[in-house]
């Protein structure tokens, strides 16, 4: 109301000035301007007349005095004008020597002009116009002048208050909409300062901070952060005022009145007034319930990993086992052997005893020697046991890729090798390929990769699994890994059937599969493309049945 008030009084007072100068330079103008022009119209007037008498005086220098009738004659014809005039020669002595004359009623406008004969002024020619037509239209012009000030008045001050009205009411609709706006929206928005001091909220902000709006308004916006969690928020903040550029969504934790966290998804973006930015716009959405869920789905999803993993263990526990029952087999019958062998060392050590003694001769000692084959025995025994260590050592790294392969994976990243992530798990499956398949490898120089390698292991024995399984009798299988634009390629190829190709866009979808029941789950490579697409990789297949399949995974080389 005080804006508007002072609005009023500021256009009253410019539309006053304007209407009073208006009501008065026009007729004050149109009086000099018509006024200055009688005055040009009658001094060239006198000048024609005087000239045509002077020639009448010059003609008959003794005698024109007295020719009056002619000389009122002169003075008539040049009357015929749209002004009344009083026309009169005087002499020298101001006496009336002719006229013509007509009523003119007051104020006059006079003029003289000499009249000349050799030079010499001999009378003069008095013109007289009256001023009173002039003054009437002036008159009409100041009353036209005054109409058109006030109509200049009543415009200038009423259509400012009108246009005020209506800028009024256009900013308050405005203002009733952004208040719709930012009330119907479900996140809570903020407007902030340069000095990080909230001017604006809106009411979800209040609901999900605890606070009220009045409590809030011009207090700081770290009030609203965890004092330890604030520094991201306020880099986001100094890079708006900075830059003047709008802020992707990043995510921060906000505390509440009574203490309680919440994760809130953020946006900021900036406010500008003529290129400067002169606050900021906050946008917050309440993901507590959306984290918790990501949460219960992620531990969903390692459950489902590791069903699927124990699932691909069952199915290789046949294999496995035959691949440990080999060395274990020859282990213990090498123990045996040994076990023996240790006998007849126990009992040569027994006649050596007897020889010491003094009961046994040295002949009968080697004689014994010689029959319990001790030479023999004694090369044979460090061969047993070079294969009882290398099989147990076979059984070792076997178990230790199966608990590797077994347990649930790491919650972060880490560096790891691909190479030895692939050997790792053709240990595994080891058995399911190679009375299927030649194993080729062609495994190339890469670098190491953070990554989750026990995963990535996941994805490789499900290739190679299926690729065993692509093979009815005898194939080749061919693993290759290379480094290429940034990223670490490895392909499995078989020499299998194939896959057909109405099918081949099915593959990756969960729980679908062509093998038999119970041979498989259907989850193997729906898996395999969530862990690859984890690792912002992609998995490419090529097949043309009756030829074999290569599947190809790309991971970027991250660090």
């Amino acid at each position: 109301m005080h804006k508007k008030s002072t609005i009023t009084r500021i256009t009253t007072w410019i539309a006053g000035v304007l209407a009073v100068s208006v009501a008065l330079i026009l007729p004050l103008g149109y009086f000099v301007v018509s006024y200055q022009y009688m005055v040009g119209s009658l001094e060239t007037e006198a000048e024609v007349n005087a000239i045509i008498i002077s020639q009448v005086i010059s003609a008959n220098p003794m005698m024109w005095r007295y020719e009056q009738l002619r000389l009122e004659e002169l003075l008539a014809r040049r009357s015929e004008s749209i002004h009344r005039e009083a026309r009169r020669i005087l002499d020298p002595q101001n006496r009336l020597i002719a006229e013509n004359v007509h009523p003119l009623k007051h104020p006059l406008l006079k003029r003289a002009y000499p009249l000349l004969d050799a030079g010499e002024c001999v009378a003069t020619l008095e013109i007289s116009r009256s001023l009173h037509s002039l003054m009437v239209r002036t008159g009409l012009v100041a009353l036209l002048g005054g109409s058109i000030g006030c109509i200049l008045f009543i415009t200038l001050r009423v259509l400012p208050i009108r246009a005020v009205i209506r800028a009024e009411k256009s900013l308050r609709e405005a203002n009733e909409f952004l208040n719709k706006v930012m009330e119907s929206t479900t996140n809570a928005i903020s407007v902030v300062d340069r000095e990080g001091k909230i001017i604006l909220m809106n009411r979800r902000s209040s609901e999900i901070s605890g606070y009220s709006t009045g409590a809030l308004i011009g207090q700081p916006i770290s009030i609203l952060f965890p004092a330890d969690r604030f520094s991201p928020v306020n880099e986001h903040f100094g890079e708006i005022m900075t830059q003047g550029v709008a802020v992707s969504q990043f995510e921060a934790v906000m505390v509440r009145k009574d203490g309680r966290m919440m994760n809130m998804e953020c946006g900021v973006a900036p406010l500008s007034q003529e290129d400067e930015t002169v606050s900021m716009v906050l946008s917050a959405e309440d993901i507590t319930e959306r984290k918790r869920a990501e949460g219960e789905l992620k531990t969903t999803q390692m459950q489902l990993l590791q069903q699927e993993k124990m699932a691909s263990i069952g199915q290789l526990a046949a294999g496995v086992a035959h691949e440990i029952n080999n060395p274990m087999g020859f282990i213990s019958s090498n123990l045996c052997t040994l076990d023996k062998y240790t006998d007849r060392f126990c009992e040569f050590i027994r006649y050596q005893s007897e020889a010491l003694a003094g009961s046994r001769t040295a002949e009968e000692v080697a004689e014994k020697k010689n029959h319990l084959k001790l030479d023999r025995i004694t090369t044979d025994v460090k061969q047993l046991i070079h294969e009882s260590l290398d099989g147990a050592e076979r059984v070792k790294k076997i178990v230790q890729n199966l608990k590797s392969f077994s347990r649930l994976d790491e919650a972060e990243l880490k560096y790891a090798d691909i190479n030895e992530c692939l050997e790792s798990t053709v240990n595994i499956v080891w058995n399911e390929l190679k009375y299927k398949a030649t194993l080729n490898r062609d495994l190339g120089a890469i670098p190491q990769t953070k990554c989750y390698p026990q995963q990535l292991n996941q994805v490789f024995m499900n290739l190679l699994v299926n690729a065993a399984h692509a093979i009815e009798k005898q194939g080749e299988i061919t693993v290759r890994t290379w480094r290429e634009d940034g990223f670490i390629h490895v392909s499995v190829s078989d020499t299998g059937c194939g896959i057909p190709e109405k099918i081949r866009d099915r593959i990756f979808e969960p729980f679908y599969t062509t093998k038999e029941v119970g041979k498989g789950t259907g989850l193997g490579l729906s898996i395999s493309y969530d862990i690859v697409k984890k690792h912002n990789g992609e998995i490419l297949v090529e097949s043309e049945a009756g030829r074999g399949t290569t599947f190809t995974v790309r991971i970027p080389v991250a660090s």
